[in-house]
C-alpha cells in the first residue's frame, strides 16, 4: 500500500487486503475447484426454507 499517485487508492484497495488476509483459504478453495466449493443454498443470506 501506499504505492499510489492517487488519495483515494489506499482506501479502495483496503477491502480487498482484509478479505486475503482473513479468508486466504476460501480464495485458495475456489482456485482450486475452479468454482465456488460451498453450498449455494447453505450459504445464501437470506431464507430459502422451501425452495428447491
Amino acid at each position: 500500500m501506499g504505492r499510489s499517485f492517487c488519495a483515494l487508492a489506499d482506501g479502495a484497495a483496503s477491502p480487498i487486503i482484509s478479505s486475503l488476509k482473513y479468508f486466504r483459504q476460501e480464495y485458495l478453495d475456489h482456485l482450486a475447484a475452479g468454482k465456488c466449493p460451498f453450498d449455494p443454498i447453505a450459504s445464501t443470506l437470506f431464507d430459502t426454507t422451501g425452495v428447491k
